[in-house]
């Protein structure tokens, strides 16, 4: 599923493209865009803040300029993407001609908030809310006495 239909948007031509620019990533490197997430929520929401891993950590005999095509085709924004499935099919037959844009060192890693620490700051604050109450109160009494 493309960022832009995770997070609620229609998507268009280019959500496909993302989708078989997924199965390009797996296909060069034997496991899936976002494979190291736990599970399917932090995988849907790691297309959202980050890049997958550069192919060719995975796979280092994969030419740069796929690694470029394969990449491109997994942009998060649909804009940075290719606009058209011909555009996609030239690069793929003729890889020697894609321009190296150094796509792969611009890659931002994903990083999720863990949904533990939310609970454990929820905890805290419903344990500390009515000790504060209770201070609060007794101060209250004090200074109105």
């Amino acid at each position: 599923m493309a960022p832009e239909q995770v997070s609620g948007r229609r998507g268009d031509h280019r959500a496909d493209i993302y989708s078989v620019g997924a199965m390009l990533y797996e296909m060069t490197t034997g496991r899936r865009p976002y494979d190291e997430q736990p599970d399917m929520y932090s995988m849907m929401k790691a297309r959202l803040v980050g890049d997958p891993v550069a192919p060719r950590l995975s796979n280092p005999a994969l030419s740069e300029d796929v690694e470029e095509v394969v990449l491109r085709a997994l942009a998060r924004e649909p804009g940075d993407r290719y606009q058209t499935a011909a555009e996609f099919r030239a690069d793929l037959e003729r890889p020697e001609r894609v321009m190296i844009t150094g796509r792969a060192q611009r890659l931002k890693p994903v990083r999720l908030r863990s949904q533990a620490r939310l609970v454990v700051y929820l905890v805290i604050a419903a344990v500390l809310a009515p000790v504060v109450m209770f201070f609060l109160f007794l101060m209250l009494l004090k200074h109105g006495a």
